[in-house]
């Protein structure tokens, strides 16, 4: 990590430089490892011998106080957002190749990614040229959102990591019909195609399988994805693709396949699925799950795919495949916005700070992931996550350490395997 954070260059020029930038993104990581909740913050619970013990190690520097808030935020107007973004894709190729990840690939060959967007921050006023605009038809009322969206790769063991960002926002201006110059609305489908196209350029050859939601159920997003050679999983419903799905269920009853069932925690799976549903010279198939509760409550979920389902890998597929795009929104998303992140809050009304603050809460979430199931104990020895935390940044606080403590931490080399309980 103290090499990744080096290697980013310094816009500031060297006169002027007192912190140096590896002291200030440590701190940026911090306020968000540690779940500080605003940068305000920083100035109030980072500032102890304690703490600038520990920075002055990671950031091999020797500073006597620790920067103000301030300071981390004009940095971050600064540098590039590509730069963090880069820091982000380096610690999941870390993960992949030290093979981390290896036993929760889909089929035991597709790393399963999960693509989704969500809301960041909402202004009622216009907070910059790129904001997106929302209008109530009940009040007239306009809303200045920015969402984001995230591509987080899933693993078996309930971990959600951010492996790639994509900005949606207004990029540009363009001319209608009267001539006149307007603002062209972005949305989700379009920030995707970019998003793919970033990571198929960062991992050009990982086996990839994307989880979508019924969004996605659209030629060019399939297109993109059979070009590149990626699998997905995604859920099918008849107003996205009507024909599409009136095919379904015509082929659903004329391929007779044995039935596949799954019984689990007292609910019975029954699966049935038709192969070859042609689409836009793409060849795709559908799966159906009907669920049935002990209490009579039954349940429909249907995915299209291109991965050609039997009854030995159906269940697998619908249920690893399908259902864990959940984790997108469960392990990511709502953690981040409520599990003390504070991904909704407003770090900054800069638009490039606020990009780089996005990107170094995903980059603190990942290693608090690790931290997290990296030890079986740590979590029943504090009661809790929120308890964990608070242990974490109380024992930054208050203890001091020394680069002979710093070296002995590394003396004997040591590996942290992940707690799948």
């Amino acid at each position: 990590m103290r090499q990744w954070l080096g290697q980013i260059p310094d816009p500031r020029h060297p006169d002027f430089i007192v912190y140096p930038i590896t002291h200030l993104l440590w701190v940026g990581i911090l306020t968000f490892l540690l779940k500080l909740g605003a940068r305000r913050q920083i100035k109030y619970l980072l500032h102890t011998p304690a703490v600038r013990s520990h920075l002055n190690l990671l950031a091999n520097a020797d500073n006597d106080t620790v920067c103000h808030g301030d300071t981390l935020e004009k940095l971050l107007r600064r540098i590039p957002h590509a730069w963090l973004s880069r820091l982000r894709t380096a610690m999941v190729l870390r993960l992949i190749r030290m093979k981390a990840l290896q036993n929760s690939r889909l089929l035991n060959r597709y790393y399963l990614i999960a693509v989704d967007a969500t809301g960041v921050v909402t202004f009622t006023r216009r907070h910059c040229a790129h904001c997106l605009t929302m209008t109530s038809k009940k009040t007239g009322k306009t809303t200045y959102y920015h969402p984001v969206l995230e591509a987080k790769i899933i693993t078996a063991h309930g971990m959600a990591f951010s492996i790639e960002t994509e900005f949606i926002e207004n990029p540009a201006m363009e001319h209608a019909d009267d001539g006149r110059l307007r603002l062209k609305q972005d949305c989700e489908l379009k920030a995707f195609a970019r998003l793919a196209d970033k990571l198929k350029k960062s991992f050009p050859q990982l086996s990839i399988c994307l989880t979508l939601d019924g969004l996605y159920a659209a030629g060019p997003v399939f297109k993109r994805c059979e070009d590149y050679g990626w699998k997905f999983v995604v859920v099918f419903k008849r107003g996205s693709m009507s024909a599409t799905y009136d095919e379904f269920e015509a082929l659903k009853k004329l391929q007779a396949h044995h039935p596949a069932t799954l019984r689990s925690n007292g609910i019975l799976q029954r699966f049935a699925w038709a192969h070859a549903i042609q689409y836009q010279g793409m060849t795709l198939h559908g799966i159906e799950c009907l669920e049935q509760y002990p209490l009579g409550t039954n349940k429909k979920f249907v995915r299209i795919t291109n991965i050609e389902p039997n009854a030995r890998t159906v269940s697998t597929i619908a249920n690893y495949g399908g259902r864990s795009r959940w984790k997108i929104e469960n392990q990511g998303f709502n953690m981040q916005k409520n599990g003390g992140y504070n991904l909704e809050h407003a770090y900054s009304k800069n638009p490039n700070a606020s990009k780089n603050y996005s990107l170094l809460l995903q980059i603190a979430h990942t290693l608090n992931q690790l931290i997290e199931k990296g030890n079986p104990i740590t979590a029943s020895i504090c009661g809790s996550l929120k308890n964990l935390t608070f242990h974490l940044r109380e024992s930054l606080r208050t203890t001091t350490i020394t680069a002979a403590d710093y070296k002995q931490l590394f003396a004997a080399p040591f590996q942290i395997r992940l707690n799948s309980s």
